[in-house]
């Protein structure tokens, strides 16, 4: 019966220190880490991504940002032609 009881109290003992440990990283984490996340950036400081996608006929495509989507829709839909074309010679 003595060792039952030392057996609880070690599993006891080591839960709250385990306990303890978790609860100062997350304290240590939240009061030292989180000054990284919130700041305030400037609009130029704000990554965008090289590309966008346009809507062309039902088709989603991706075209860089500074490209004509007028121009690159009627190219897309001139290849799409061309290959239905050669889909149907087939």
């Amino acid at each position: 019966m003595l060792r039952q009881n030392r057996a609880t109290i070690n599993l006891r003992i080591t839960s709250y220190a385990l306990l303890f440990t978790v609860l100062a990283i997350v304290t240590d984490a939240y009061i030292f880490g989180n000054g990284n996340y919130i700041r305030f950036r400037r609009p130029e400081d704000i990554w965008e991504p090289p590309f966008r996608t346009i809507l062309c006929d039902n088709y989603p495509i991706r075209i860089q940002v500074y490209a004509d989507p007028t121009k690159v829709c009627q190219s897309f839909m001139n290849q799409m032609k061309q290959i239905s074309t050669i889909n149907n010679e087939e």
